[in-house]
């Protein structure tokens, strides 16, 4: 009984599998390796073709290219600026690249590149808008934000507001708090930007900025001294406008020089200096 039960138990015994030769397993793992490379570089270089095939084919060359937002700039300066050639492939147009170039030119403050298939490419930019001249050792361009965005050139500041008396510490990066005498120089164009204002940004020939007594203008044709001082702009302006409506009905305009409006609660009208009958200087 005892002999039957242990044939039994051997009979039940899992058979082991024979024991692969290690230069065969290792034979299988290069084939492997090797045949999963060549398929990567045969899916590459089939990848490489199409790419090529496309981006060659006619079909896809940019027969048009439409720019929104120049003003300032002409196309020509625009696309040579974004380095698209003539007949570009809209498909290996980098759109990214292109804005990234179209960045780079000082007068352009925003830009968009969009493609649509299979031959156009859009291109939408805003330019900066110089609002007035920064005078110092060298002169620059001001944005309606404030913010310097390029050197003046020869003709770039004709008919602006020229600025005396900021310092290159004024002149904070974009996105750092303005200096108070930057800061005041940038509301005074903004309550100016409108051509309804008492003192609109075309009339005004000199911001001179004193960090003791603030700001003073020198505005119109017949130039008009403004002392603003610094703070309540808004508040000297319609004290201002009722001050040169008082002096246009009583037909003074030209016989005064100078306007101070930075007192809060007076205004001082400077009388101007004419030659007498007698060739000296009075004053009326």
């Amino acid at each position: 009984m005892l002999g039957r039960k242990r044939t039994r138990k051997n009979q039940l015994k899992k058979r082991k599998a024979p024991k692969v030769p290690a230069y065969r397993q290792a034979l299988k793992t290069a084939l492997a390796t090797i045949v999963g490379m060549l398929a990567t570089v045969a899916m590459s270089i089939l990848f490489i073709s199409c790419y090529q095939l496309i981006t060659q084919s006619d079909y896809f060359h940019a027969k048009a290219v439409y720019l929104q937002g120049n003003k300032r700039l002409t196309k020509q300066a625009v696309l040579h600026q974004a380095q698209i050639s003539e007949n570009a492939n809209t498909l290996a147009v980098n759109l990214a690249l292109v804005r990234k170039h179209l960045l780079a030119h000082p007068w352009i403050a925003e830009a968009e590149v969009q493609r649509e298939l299979p031959d156009t490419i859009h291109i939408r930019i805003r330019e900066h808008k110089a609002v007035a001249v920064i005078k110092m050792e060298r002169t620059f361009l001001l944005n309606a934000s404030g913010h310097i965005f390029k050197e003046a050139g020869t003709y770039d500041a004709n008919g602006l507001p020229v600025i005396e008396g900021l310092r290159y510490t004024d002149l904070n990066p974009a996105g750092q708090p303005q200096s108070i005498a930057l800061k005041a120089v940038t509301e005074i164009l903004r309550l100016g930007h409108s051509p309804a204002s008492v003192l609109p940004n075309a009339s005004i020939r000199r911001i001179k900025v004193d960090p003791q007594i603030g700001i003073a203008l020198t505005a119109f044709k017949a130039p008009k001294m403004i002392q603003l001082g610094f703070s309540d702009y808004q508040g000297k302006y319609k004290r201002l406008h009722k001050a040169l409506r008082l002096l246009k009905r009583r037909q003074l305009s030209k016989k005064f020089q100078t306007i101070d409006v930075s007192h809060p609660d007076r205004t001082v009208l400077i009388p101007a200096e004419v030659i007498g009958a007698n060739g000296k200087v009075k004053e009326v």
